[in-house]
């Protein structure tokens, strides 16, 4: 692999230029997966990248439809990629077009799920991050959980919620559990926290303002 290979990689299977075999994705990387050659790269974006709840990093992405378009897309942290695959024996002719979300130019990876948290009828992405894991001017900045989804070929920002306790990083275990907790409430997310000193389980759910509503830890 031609990039940072500190985490464990969540590898998983996906068609995405609908040909009945499956191509192998590893971080933004996609492999032929009866060849191992290599088919596009997705460079220096969103690789899923997030923490584990005994202290360590992994990474976790999900290949999915995000939009009106029939092809899937692969959403890895702060970037959703458009792939095109044309070619299944090698690089040439084959793109991944990265869609980044940013908070003040800082771009936030973290490790991703996938569900119509506002009851559209269309994918969004929700994304666990401390901050850590951030590109841009600050190194660490204010950013936990986040949602946005698709529009067009633009990212638009739904919700974003910051640390948990001042002063403290906010580290989130995955994957992300996605569900209801109750037949007449919205969508809730539910995460492992852990700073410096407790350990929670914690829900949340997604309101109408740009705001992930707490309902209750453990």
């Amino acid at each position: 692999l031609s990039i940072n290979t500190d985490p464990d990689a969540g590898i998983i299977l996906t068609d995405f230029n609908n040909d009945g075999i499956s191509e192998v994705v590893v971080y933004n990387e996609v492999f032929n997966a009866q060849t191992g050659v290599k088919l596009c790269d997705g460079g220096l974006n969103g690789i899923g990248q997030g923490n584990e709840a005994g202290g360590g990093v992994s990474s976790h992405v999900v290949a999915c439809n995000l939009d009106d378009e029939p092809n899937l897309e692969l959403a890895a942290g702060y970037t959703v990629y458009k792939v095109n695959i044309q070619n299944t024996n090698g690089e040439i002719g084959n793109t991944m077009l990265p869609i980044n979300i940013s908070f003040n130019n800082n771009f936030v990876d973290g490790a991703t799920a996938i569900s119509d948290i506002n009851g559209d009828g269309r994918l969004d992405i929700i994304v666990a991050s401390n901050g850590y894991f951030a590109q841009g001017p600050n190194l660490l900045i204010d950013i936990g959980l986040f949602v946005y989804n698709l529009d067009g070929d633009t990212s638009k920002l739904l919700a974003n919620l910051g640390r948990i306790v001042s002063g403290e990083q906010m580290v989130n275990a995955v994957p992300l559990l996605i569900g209801k907790n109750s037949v007449d409430k919205d969508l809730s997310i539910i995460f492992f926290h852990r700073d410096n000193r407790n350990k929670e389980l914690r829900g949340y759910n997604y309101v109408e303002t740009k705001n992930l509503s707490f309902i209750w830890k453990y």
